[in-house]
């Protein structure tokens, strides 16, 4: 019976990994898309979705460098890459996720005073 617990483990592993890869492309191709759709559009030029491309282009880091180098340890099951990469890989996600915490603050009070004092 334990033999076989463990055996389904190994072959769930590519869906699972199959699963990471595409979470990571869709967030790097998503957020280039609005990106794209902001800068492109001359009618989304507006002062509220500056922040959103900028909160794409934190987006982007955390899906290529963050997740892209935890889809790396996950794959191997340990870190291959040596202790600065490491260290490098720590610095980004933290410092990514909490740029991207952070724009999400900034438009959400945004927002607020939008609606609190529309014609201030």
């Amino acid at each position: 019976m334990c033999k076989d617990s463990i055996s389904t483990m190994v072959d769930i592993w590519p869906v699972i990994l199959g699963i990471l890869k595409a979470i990571s492309l869709l967030t790097i191709v998503m957020n280039v898309l609005v990106a794209t759709a902001v800068l492109t559009t001359k009618r989304l030029q507006t002062v509220t979705n500056i922040y959103f491309v900028s909160l794409s282009g934190a987006d982007i880091l955390v899906g290529c460098v963050v997740m892209g180098a935890m889809n790396v340890y996950t794959i191997y099951g340990y870190w291959p890459l040596g202790s600065t990469a490491c260290t490098i890989w720590i610095f980004f996600d933290f410092c990514c996720c909490t740029v991207s915490m952070l724009h999400l603050d900034v438009i959400a009070f945004q927002r607020f005073k939008a609606i609190n004092s529309p014609l201030k």
